[in-house]
């Protein structure tokens, strides 16, 4: 039963409204971490931008509620009921859903990460580039579920029941669980539409399951008969052969096809004359964890949704790059060059970033826990919203770089360059290591050290942001100019 909806939660719920809708002008964004919102009716609630961490909404009703491009990291949502409710773009990682009733969701790049999901109900979901990394699926229904191109890289899938779920272009490598996974039918359609990037440039259809069964011998049980088409099939696998497609792609991750495409992509940025953004590599949801990738040339590569754990991109090119919500878990970019990359909620936890060059970048809402940015250059880089506890920025270059209300719990600033850097709302910064700090322009050395540095860290966390960081931060998830990209220069397409 639904307890009342307390005064100040609806009073939130109005300015938070009222932000939306005024675009940033009026009202206020929710924010708010640790929140009990147990057991309430927000059902057609809007909370749509809302950054909820760590909250509790155990029980509640959520049926069309709009959660899209919401941050719930860490949040509880056992036995929720909230069909038709919409979780596009949303931040969910370390999230608890047990028995939570979620049909008809609407979830498309929302990601789960390490995320319990066990006995949910996802029936019918639209999932699309969702991400279900090392999340736990024990018994979850993703019956008739759109999950193209969705990862569930070292996921465990016990018990979970995929029938007659689209799987074009999924990704399943490291899971577990997959032989006790329902699988009466799967399909392997692609989508009904050529799904484009944000130029509106079509994006690379995946594997053709009917070519690789003809000319390599591990996938010929996809088609026994050579003479039978995917038009025959209804691009459809059933019983024991859909298992086996399970099974086999958790182990198969596809290496000679993506450097064939890689190389295609590097190719066209050696050809000054071809046009970068008709022929780019476009793609969403592929598997790179692993590769070497050191000093390959992938800027303005557009790989939304891509895993990238454990792989090596030392000095590797993705100025301009489209890298929203990719995942690089304890990868090595020491000395790679991100300029003016998007990087908005992606996962860098533990990875190495040392000598990285990604001046203009932005890493939006972006997870860095424990990574090394030591002597980075990061001039006018975006850390809004980030977490960065533990991260290391020591001799770091951070001019007028923004960390308005990151989470700066345990980081490293010693010797960094700190001139009209932005730590507006940001936290953390009392137990920051700070042994000295150079806050001078450019030209002009001014170094604070000690009490003073801590001091002048404490300070600055209460100033107003700037009026045109104000302005960006107000107007929520930023959207991506269709125009931006052409605009920007790269040390590989100027």
């Amino acid at each position: 039963m639904s307890r009342p909806l307390p005064a100040e939660v609806s009073a939130r719920l109005q300015a938070h409204q009222l932000w939306r809708s005024s675009s940033g002008s009026a009202g206020q964004r929710y924010r708010a971490t640790g929140l009990d919102l147990h057991a309430l009716d927000l059902s057609g609630s809007s909370l749509q931008e809302a950054i909820l961490r760590s909250c509790s909404f155990s029980s509640c009703q959520l049926a069309h509620a709009d959660l899209s491009g919401a941050v719930l990291t860490g949040s509880l949502f056992q036995q929720v009921h909230a069909p038709a409710a919409s979780l596009s773009q949303a931040i969910c990682w370390q999230t608890l859903w047990l028995g939570a009733s979620l049909p008809h969701l609407q979830a498309e790049r929302a990601d789960f990460s390490e995320a319990d999901l066990s006995q949910a109900d996802l029936s019918a979901s639209s999932l699309r580039l969702a991400r279900f990394d090392q999340a736990r699926l024990l018994g979850t229904s993703f019956r008739q579920a759109n999950l193209q191109q969705a990862s569930f890289f070292q996921a465990d899938l016990t018990g979970a029941d995929l029938t007659g779920a689209r799987l074009w272009g999924a990704s399943f490598f490291g899971a577990t669980g997959l032989e006790s996974v329902r699988a009466d039918w799967l399909d392997l359609s692609p989508p009904e539409e050529e799904p484009k990037d944000l130029l509106g440039e079509p994006i690379l259809h995946w594997l053709d399951w009917m070519e690789i069964s003809t000319f390599d011998p591990d996938w010929e049980f996809l088609c026994p008969d050579p003479h039978t088409s995917w038009d025959d099939l209804g691009f459809r696998i059933t019983g024991e052969i859909a298992r086996r497609w399970l099974l086999k792609l958790a182990s198969q991750s596809f290496v000679p096809y993506l450097q064939q495409r890689l190389q295609e992509h590097e190719r066209l940025l050696a050809d000054r004359q071809r046009s970068i953004y008709s022929e780019r590599l476009v793609d969403g949801g592929v598997d790179l964890h692993g590769l070497d990738l050191s000093a390959r040339r992938l800027s303005h590569a557009y790989l939304p949704a891509s895993n990238f754990n454990h792989s090596t991109l030392h000095r590797t090119q993705l100025a301009c790059a489209y890298l929203v919500s990719c995942s690089f878990l304890h990868a090595n970019l020491d000395q790679a060059n991100l300029r003016w990359a998007l990087c908005w909620k992606g996962r860098f936890q533990q990875a190495r970033l040392r000598h990285l060059d990604a001046s203009h970048a932005s890493f939006w809402l972006a997870n860095l826990q424990g990574a090394d940015l030591s002597s980075a250059h990061l001039a006018q880089t975006d850390f809004s919203d980030a977490e960065l506890s533990q991260a290391c920025f020591a001799h770091a270059n951070l001019q007028q770089a923004c960390f308005a209300h990151a989470n700066l719990t345990g980081a490293d600033l010693t010797g960094a360059r700190l001139w009209n850097t932005s730590f507006s709302g940001a936290t953390g910064l009392e137990s920051v290591r700070a042994d000295w700090l150079d806050v001078g322009p450019p030209a002009h050395s001014e170094r604070l050290t000690g009490e003073a540095a801590r001091r002048w860290l404490l300070e600055v966390a209460t100033s107003p942001l700037p009026p045109f960081l104000a302005r960006l931060r107000d107007q929520g998830d930023p959207d991506p100019s269709p125009g931006l990209p052409s605009q920007l220069e790269s040390e590989d397409h100027p």
